[in-house]
């Protein structure tokens, strides 16, 4: 399989992905015909038409539970933050602990 766009440098994907609406084409042996849709829509030059994070997640559930034979599942859709922890809070929170407990 071909990687999209592979040969182009940013200006020609502004010009051709960007401004012009240009996109990947999709095999017509994909199967299930419902994920060229989804793929297509998740495409769209027009944001508000492209499926929410949770549309999507919903989407791929359901295709993978067709997948296997009805079974259902359960995606851990759980958020996850960023963190940032700079060298001197660690240190102060060692501290801390360190004279808890007594050392």
């Amino acid at each position: 399989m071909e990687i999209p766009y592979e040969k182009f440098n940013k200006k020609m994907h502004a010009n051709l992905v960007v401004a012009k609406g240009a996109r990947p084409k999709i095999p017509d042996s994909l199967k299930p015909s419902s994920m060229k849709d989804f793929l297509n829509s998740c495409w769209s030059q027009h944001l508000n038409k492209r499926p929410t994070a949770k549309g999507v997640s919903k989407f791929l559930q359901g295709e993978v539970e067709k997948g296997m034979g009805g079974v259902q599942i359960m995606l851990n859709n759980t958020a996850r933050k960023s963190t940032f922890v700079n060298a001197r809070a660690l240190r102060e929170v060692a501290k801390e602990a360190r004279e808890v407990d007594g050392v």
